[in-house]
């Protein structure tokens, strides 16, 4: 595909090998956190820890709080730095590496005893991992933004969900074949998960070493936490685009957080074995793969190369809103059909009439448009 004038090999360097190396750095992200799945899996094992159903609804809101607080105390550290890639690494690897420690302690437990401790140590790994790798959410887009043309998104990050998904799908059988082995008792048969999560984030880290940042822009001074967070309200109201999105994945975020629960009552209720929650990956995959390609379709042929530009209002910018909505036909265009000239000819006051109040409709609409 030819680039845009705006999209150069100069402005977005390194396009071909981010592409790639993202790819797959996201790809053994997001499969390793399904041994780990927070809807098919964590839910039953918090269960088999004895933990109680609130906190199962906890860990979802650790899950988000954790991806979402931690961004504003990032911004803070990175929007007056030309090269962000440090506070990526960084903070993945203070994430990462408490799992080797949790794969170790469930899998040297023996079986039945201190369950409450590896309940409790499980919440603090998992809180810690989300809000550490909160830590790299703006630094890690700002990168992503940086060598990814805006014509290329949408490919990029369906390319990412459909390559994951494929892995997840392997995921899932090895959940399921773990978890119906009678021969692994409980914890060591979750231990052995931990260690397949601990290895694709290996692999998920090394990839994301060898990202390739291009100096971007930069603030003259460090912003403050405090300023960021009072900068908030203006922001929102300055770009109703962006509060409306804001709303759109907090009323999403709030309906997903009763999916957890249904591991639960399969598991306790129906009388579901744990293995059942390979099955509920594959489900997982399926549903998130099939709308990955919808919406990287959807992004690529309407979404910001093909929309004209647009104020902050989200309207489209003065130089297009003229050509937004053509003028309508007027309903007096019939009489210039070929069969009533005739009619015009005979009636040639009222021909001059009528082209006056056409001129008049036009002239109304173009003042509308404007």
């Amino acid at each position: 595909m030819t680039p845009r004038p705006q999209e150069s090999q100069t402005q977005y360097p390194y396009t071909r090998w981010n592409f790639v190396i993202i790819v797959l750095e996201v790809s053994f992200f997001i499969t390793g956190l399904a041994f780990l799945d927070p809807i098919a899996v964590l839910p039953v094992l918090i269960q088999k820890l004895n933990g109680s159903e609130v906190m199962v609804g906890a860990m979802g809101t650790i899950q988000r709080a954790g991806w979402i607080i931690p961004q504003l105390i990032g911004a803070s550290f990175v929007l007056h730095r030309a090269r962000k890639k440090p506070f990526v690494v960084i903070p993945c690897l203070i994430s990462r590496i408490p799992f080797i420690g949790l794969a170790l302690a469930f899998w040297f437990t023996p079986p039945g005893s201190h369950l409450q401790a590896l309940l409790f140590l499980l919440i603090g790994v998992y809180a810690l991992f989300f809000f550490a790798d909160g830590l790299c959410g703006v630094p890690w887009h700002d990168i992503v933004a940086r060598t990814i043309p805006p014509n290329l998104r949408g490919r990029f990050f369906g390319a990412a969900n459909i390559v994951a998904g494929i892995f997840a799908v392997g995921a899932g059988a090895i959940v399921r074949n773990v978890l119906a082995d009678p021969s692994l008792p409980f914890p060591q048969n979750y231990a052995r998960l931990f260690i397949l999560l601990c290895v694709c984030m290996i692999l998920s880290m090394l990839f994301l070493m060898f990202i390739k940042e291009p100096p971007g822009k930069a603030l003259a001074e460090p912003q403050p936490f405090r300023r960021i967070v009072r900068s908030i309200p203006g922001t929102l109201r300055r770009y109703p685009l962006l509060r409306r999105v804001i709303i759109a994945q907090n009323l999403l975020g709030f309906g997903s957080l009763a999916i957890p629960f249904y591991a639960v009552y399969g598991h306790s209720r129906l009388g579901l074995p744990e293995s059942m929650g390979g099955v509920f990956i594959w489900a997982s995959v399926a549903g998130s793969t099939s709308a990955s390609v919808m919406w990287a379709y959807l992004n690529d042929h309407k979404g910001p190369p093909h929309r004209p530009p647009r104020d902050r209002r989200g309207r489209p910018a003065a130089a297009h809103r003229r050509h937004r909505h053509p003028p309508a036909p007027s309903p007096l265009r019939p009489l210039r059909r070929p069969r009533l000239r005739l009619l015009r000819r005979l009636l040639p006051e009222r021909g001059r009439h009528e082209r006056r109040l056409d001129g008049h409709h036009q002239l109304r609409l173009r003042d509308r448009a404007r």
